[in-house]
């Protein structure tokens, strides 16, 4: 990705989010940060459990995957990222 896709992005996405730009570096480096853990810890074979999903959350995902409008809303989503060419 291009640096000028990724400040693009980073507009859209703190506009989306109501946060200033500078703050969504700030909280997208600390969630690069925790994947970097989770990597360092898969490659030393540390296993964790998967997060329990309480029973509304797993209704509203079911709901969302029996959406008929599932991909179009997935293509909307990317076309709003500044995404081109992935539908």
């Amino acid at each position: 990705m291009s640096a000028r896709s990724r400040n693009s992005y980073a507009r859209l996405a703190a506009t989306e989010l109501g946060l200033g730009e500078a703050d969504l570096r700030r909280v997208l480096g600390q969630v690069l940060l925790a994947v970097e853990q989770w990597q360092q810890q898969a490659a030393t074979g540390i296993e964790h459990k998967a997060p329990e999903m309480s029973l509304s959350e797993r209704e509203a995902a079911l709901v969302l995957l029996q959406d008929p409008y599932l991909t179009a809303r997935i293509t909307a989503d990317l076309a709003a990222c500044g995404i081109v060419g992935e539908s």
